[in-house]
């Protein structure tokens, strides 16, 4: 008797989303020669058929990732930059595959991956599909917040999220990091006014309060091309980095603009307060005047006590700025998506 032939469920299940207004963004070559040629030819060698989703809007991104995983889409393909992939990973189901098409100006969680051009994007998927290449959870991180009717407000970031000088920025850049990011970043920092921040230390068991121009949550060591503010970060160790920008005269700001690349000079600056989770050498430990690190620690909570702007990922969260938010938590949600390695 013959041997009744099993259909096996293919592993991955694909979708493509495609924001065509990705800011910095040129997909006109890619749409309107490559990407149904290479669509095609990837399907007939792979087996694998691709949902193709277009979007111009986070309302767009929202319906079509909602819609696609109830469809059992498994595997992410995001033609776009670090915005527009924040914008996938706040409706995505943990375990998800996510790849990126870099197709923004800073490209931060592609260049994590070593994803520098849409033809490295696609020799991946390939060999994820082929089971040729090493898959891996990838830690999330997410912060937790009130809008002005008290109600708990989230937001999942991969790469960084900031809170002042450096949402500033953003909010001058307008998402182009190539637009004159130097200048903007150098305008955000001259110009910020200082605001009260304090958080909880579980080593001291108590509060401190500190008078600053904003402060950052790391997820990688650096932000964008230019700087490097979380120099002793390991790439998805489980840990939060947390830099503070200081309350400086006008020459200091110019001294600390000049240090943004170099990270351990920066953070043995003086300028700053660098917490992380590394006690083992003495320049690492004394990178803040408390002594503190944060090794073992998964969540991080503080208070503002002047209203702040906020970015995740480059995007910024208009909700955060409505109030003085006096009760917002920073944690991590460890190898919540998935993606190749290395990262």
């Amino acid at each position: 008797m013959a041997k009744e032939k099993i259909e096996t469920k293919p592993k991955y299940k694909i979708a493509l989303i495609i924001n065509e207004y990705s800011k910095g963004g040129d997909y006109r070559p890619l749409i309107n020669e490559e990407l149904y040629r290479q669509l095609d030819d990837f399907q007939k060698s792979t087996g694998h058929p691709v949902a193709v989703s277009f979007t111009r809007s986070k309302t767009h991104i929202q319906k079509a990732v909602t819609s696609l995983q109830r469809e059992g889409h498994n595997f992410l393909i995001i033609c776009g930059g670090d915005g527009t992939i924040n914008d996938v990973i706040q409706h995505v189901e943990e375990g998800t595959l996510v790849v990126p098409i870099p197709g923004g100006n800073a490209n931060d969680f592609a260049r994590r991956l070593n994803i520098f051009h849409w033809r490295d994007s696609v020799q991946i998927i390939k060999n994820i599909v082929e089971g040729n290449v090493n898959i891996i959870g990838i830690d999330a991180g997410e912060i937790s917040f009130h809008d002005k009717s008290g109600a708990v407000v989230s937001r999942r970031f991969l790469n960084n999220c900031g809170v002042g000088v450096t949402a500033d920025t953003v909010r001058r850049v307008e998402g182009r990091v190539d637009k004159a990011y130097l200048k903007n970043g150098f305008l955000s920092l001259m110009l910020s006014k200082a605001f009260g921040l304090t958080y909880y230390s579980t080593i001291l068991k108590k509060n401190i309060n500190i008078s600053c121009l904003g402060f950052e949550m790391l997820l990688c060591s650096r932000v964008g091309r230019y700087a490097n503010f979380a120099p002793y970060k390991h790439e998805n160790d489980g840990t939060i980095h947390f830099i503070i920008f200081k309350n400086l005269s006008y020459f200091k700001r110019l001294m600390l603009m000049l240090l943004l690349s170099f990270g351990e000079r920066l953070v043995s600056s003086g300028f700053v307060e660098y917490f992380h989770g590394h006690t083992s050498r003495p320049e690492i430990k004394d990178s803040n005047s408390f002594g503190l690190n944060l090794r073992g620690v998964k969540s991080i909570w503080g208070m503002l006590h002047d209203k702040a702007l906020l970015h995740v990922d480059g995007n910024l969260v208009p909700e955060f700025y409505e109030i003085i938010q006096s009760d917002c938590k920073v944690r991590i949600l460890p190898k919540f998506i998935k993606t190749v390695a290395p990262c």
